[in-house]
């Protein structure tokens, strides 16, 4: 079987309908660093089963991007893969991701939920800054930290789980998440952050959120 990688440059044919929604051929097992950067017209893209790498800003900046489909098979997602792509509203990960770059979410403004697989150990600095729509966040055991402005802006997250696996929440992981009300931390051994959650101005006042101020006062 011949594979294909897709290494960068995919240029618009001219045919609005095909631009719109592109599905890669079978046998492509990467997606490559810019290969689909800035490319305005694109509103939907099907990665078939088999691709195993999607590169460094690949999709970043395609405005108009409103559905990205990924595959069983993808393991690694590149830094910034899909920044401000601020249309992007659905892009389920796979369980099989290891790997997610820095920023690779960050500025999707439209996204409303997202789930990190458990084959995620960190998750990087920026990955979902400013998703100013981001209501719903799992993070599964299995994670061990929380970088830098993670969910930095996610202004409209209310509730976070933090998995008992989380031993590190780095600074101004959340701040200006300024409707975050509940903060649930099952970790027995976390460290967090200066700023963490500066700017949580409605953070409830539970025994977790005194807990946390308490132990952590740097973070509010």
């Amino acid at each position: 079987m011949a594979f294909t990688y897709v290494i960068a440059g995919y240029q618009p044919d001219g045919d609005p309908a095909a631009d719109e929604r592109v599905t890669l051929p079978a046998g492509t097992v990467g997606v490559g660093p810019d290969a689909f950067r800035d490319v305005d017209a694109l509103c939907e893209v099907v990665l078939p089963e088999g691709v195993r790498e999607v590169g460094d800003r690949a999709f970043a900046g395609c405005l108009h991007l409103r559905r990205a489909e990924l595959p069983a098979t993808l393991e690694t997602l590149g830094r910034a893969a899909f920044q401000h792509c601020r249309a992007l509203a659905e892009a389920p990960l796979p369980d099989g991701l290891r790997m997610l770059g820095a920023r690779a979410f960050e500025d999707c403004g439209a996204l409303e939920a997202v789930a990190v697989p458990p084959g995620v150990t960190e998750l990087p600095p920026f990955a979902f800054a400013r998703c100013f729509s981001l209501r719903r966040v799992r993070l599964e055991p299995g994670l061990r930290s929380i970088g830098r402005r993670a969910f930095a802006s996610c202004s409209s997250l209310e509730e976070i789980e933090i998995p008992w696996t989380v031993a590190d929440i780095a600074e101004e992981a959340f701040i200006g998440c300024t409707a975050l009300r509940r903060v649930l931390v099952a970790s027995p051994r976390l460290a967090v952050g200066d700023r963490a959650f500066r700017g949580c101005t409605v953070l409830g006042d539970d025994a977790q959120a005194q807990g946390l101020r308490r132990d952590f006062p740097g973070a509010f």
